[in-house]
């Protein structure tokens, strides 16, 4: 009989810490995006494209159609594979082929792109960053609070709300001067800042 019992009392902790876990879960709320970050993430990703699509045009020289991938270094490869000399190099094929010096720009410009998982051929057949990429940026540069620190920052909002409603009412924005904290921490007017601001 005892058995069950803690069984029971085991298997309801572990449910009320589920749904503890749950609704702390529910309660994050985004409060910023560094959007200036973000801005300079993206940028420095974008400025990649112009030299993938470099090499795009440089693979279309070796293949004398635009890939259909990324990259083009499958259809390359491919397109260099002679059927009639199957052991000649990709080289020896470019050289026969008459396009070694469009292939070795091609392969000088592949080696120095690195990884590309980041990127993508748009609807219109234009290099992009992925949106998966873009999704993943945005929530490394995303800042959320629950508990405690998302119900200060709620509240921190509103009295941000009134001071504005205050500037409105001075003839320079300081309502944050205004604003005098004694040492027991209370927030209280500044009467003589008043008087004489």
């Amino acid at each position: 009989m005892s058995d069950g019992g803690e069984g029971e009392s085991c298997s309801c902790t572990i449910s009320l810490t589920r749904e503890k876990l749950k609704y702390q879960k529910m309660k994050k709320k985004l409060v910023r995006i560094d959007e200036v970050r973000l801005n300079q993430q993206v940028r420095e990703m974008e400025a990649l494209i112009p030299q993938i699509e470099l090499l795009r045009q440089q693979a279309q020289a070796v293949l004398g159609t635009a890939p259909e991938s990324l990259t083009g270094e499958k259809e390359v490869n491919q397109h260099l594979t002679l059927s009639d000399y199957p052991n000649a190099t990709t080289i020896t094929a470019s050289e026969l082929m008459g396009v070694s010096s469009q292939y070795k720009d091609y392969i000088s410009n592949l080696k120095g792109l690195g990884s590309l998982e980041d990127y993508e051929l748009n609807d219109e057949g234009k290099v992009s960053v992925k949106a998966s990429k873009l999704d993943s940026l945005k929530e490394d540069n995303s800042l959320y609070l629950s508990g405690a620190k998302l119900k200060a920052f709620e509240g921190l909002q509103r009295v941000c709300v009134e001071l504005d409603k205050v500037n409105k009412d001075l003839p320079n924005p300081i309502a944050h001067r205004l604003i005098q904290v004694d040492y027991n921490g209370k927030p209280t007017p500044n009467i003589a800042q008043i008087l004489h601001g």
